[in-house]
């Protein structure tokens, strides 16, 4: 069976933003493992800076996964 998934905010880190989910990420890993095929869709975020004084970043974000 195939079908696409459309994804938005797909996060593999816990609260704090630092800390790998390491449940999440297995899973992931597993599912992406039994497919013969996996497709993942990659991105840029707008850019952003905390201060003017910072150079823009982007965040690298995962726009599809269709297996």
């Amino acid at each position: 069976m195939a079908f696409a998934v459309p994804v938005t905010d797909y996060r593999l880190y816990l609260e704090d933003q630092a800390t790998p989910n390491q449940q999440q990420i297995a899973d992931l890993a597993s599912r992406m493992a039994s497919q013969s095929e996996t497709l993942v869709a990659v991105g840029l975020s707008r850019s952003y800076r905390n201060t003017d004084s910072q150079p823009s970043r982007h965040w690298l974000q995962v726009n599809n996964i269709i297996d």
